[in-house]
């Protein structure tokens, strides 16, 4: 007899076999695999399926002469796939209903089943946790193969797929999480977090809102809408969310320094800075939001306060041009030629790569009267970037000032 699997707990609608005699014979046959079952059983654990499997051959045997009497000689000879299915599943409704050994190794089996799958999670929990992402989703995979119906799962692999950086594995993952779980208001965070890294922000709204519609208490969910609204430049709309959140988290620094970057980004520098200093107050500990003050004062004409914040930040990062650079130009704008080409002298020493440097350095030369100088530098910056029409024209009006007319032209 060709062997087959025989899976009792999907009951689906199959032809039945149906006489009452056949009926009669399914229920000796339910029986004497009951009795084999259970005498296996006592032997030690094992899968259901395989005890099934061995017993349902031991009665197929058993009641050779009744199944050819009833079915006839083609169906024990040679009997189709269906038809073995078919007999499998009518014995396995009498083994769930009257078999209790039988029931309780499937019992058992699911919890092993679940309890293996959560271990191998947890594993792959700690992996992530770690930051070792490729052996996380080796162990979610383990997880997911032997639970693939656990949202939990999909959408934990889904987040490592994401810090990965494989934006549509992830999304993938957490669609399939939210099918398993349609209410699932975390996957759809994640996926509107996903596609907006894809720049697909109206896709990437549209699940945010739906995370908010499941969860209105996630309050990272309005601030993402406030990102997304953000990059859409839909100020009001970017400015409502982030104020929810804050709302709805008035610990949290990080909303109050997105409100203070979304002023910073609409050149409202006043207003940016009274929402950067009261993220500082609230604990906001990332030195970078220095570099937006000091920009910002800078902006506003505030040059002491502007040299002052720039200073802080290149305290924390002094290997970073950028704050000797931003430094330099609160000095320059103060009209502070000496300090500004000091700094940005240290940041051509630590990154000579930003022609900027160079035009800066060079106006700074011919504001202060250092005409060879200045022409120097606007020579480097016009080589390293030759399509800059402002260099030339600095460097002509430098030309024309010093009488240098056919240069300038």
């Amino acid at each position: 007899m060709k062997k087959k699997t025989i899976i009792l707990l999907v009951i689906i609608a199959l032809n039945s076999i149906g006489a009452l005699h056949a009926q009669k014979l399914i229920k000796k046959m339910s029986s004497d695999a009951c009795d084999c079952i259970s005498d296996l059983k006592e032997d030690g654990g094992g899968d259901p399926n395989a005890f099934m499997e061995e017993c349902f051959e031991l009665a197929f045997a058993k009641y050779e002469k009744e199944l050819r009497k009833e079915y006839g000689d083609a169906f024990y000879d040679s009997p189709t796939e269906e038809a073995i299915y078919n007999l499998g599943v009518e014995i396995g409704k009498y083994l769930v209903s009257d078999c209790p050994n039988f029931l309780d190794m499937i019992v058992e089996q699911e919890k092993e089943s679940d309890s293996n799958a959560a271990a191998l999670y947890e594993k792959g929990e700690k992996f992530y946790d770690e930051g070792n992402y490729t052996l996380a989703i080796n162990e979610y995979d383990k997880a997911i193969r032997m639970d693939p119906e656990n949202h939990e799962y999909l959408n934990s692999r889904g987040v490592a797929y994401y810090d990965q950086g494989k934006y549509y594995y992830a999304i993938s993952d957490f669609i399939n999480a939210i099918r398993c779980k349609s209410n699932f208001a975390l996957a759809y965070y994640n996926l509107a977090y996903s596609k907006y890294n894809l720049d697909d922000n109206r896709a990437a709204l549209q699940d945010v809102e739906t995370s908010i519609l499941y969860d209105p208490e996630y309050c990272g969910a309005y601030n993402l809408m406030g990102l997304i609204y953000t990059d859409m430049e839909a100020s009001d709309s970017a400015m409502m969310a982030f104020e929810n959140a804050f709302q709805c988290d008035s610990s949290n620094s990080l909303y109050l320094f997105n409100m203070g970057y979304l002023r910073y980004s609409d050149r409202e520098y006043l207003l940016a800075i009274e929402q950067f200093t009261k993220a500082l107050k609230k604990g906001y500990d990332d030195m970078n939001i220095y570099s937006y003050i000091g920009n910002s004062y800078d902006a506003a004409g505030y040059y002491d306060e502007a040299i002052e914040a720039h200073t802080k930040y290149i305290d924390a990062y002094e290997t970073d041009y950028v704050g000797f650079y931003n430094r330099g130009l609160a000095y320059y704008h103060q009209e502070n030629y000496a300090d500004a080409i000091s700094d940005f002298e240290k940041a051509a020493a630590v990154d000579n790569s930003d022609s900027d440097i160079y035009f800066k350095l060079a106006q700074c030369h011919d504001s202060s009267g250092a005409a060879d100088e200045a022409r120097d530098f606007y020579d480097k910056a016009i080589e390293m970037n030759p399509d800059n029409a402002e260099y030339y024209d600095a460097r002509a009006a430098l030309f024309a000032k010093n009488g240098n007319y056919k240069r300038a032209i």
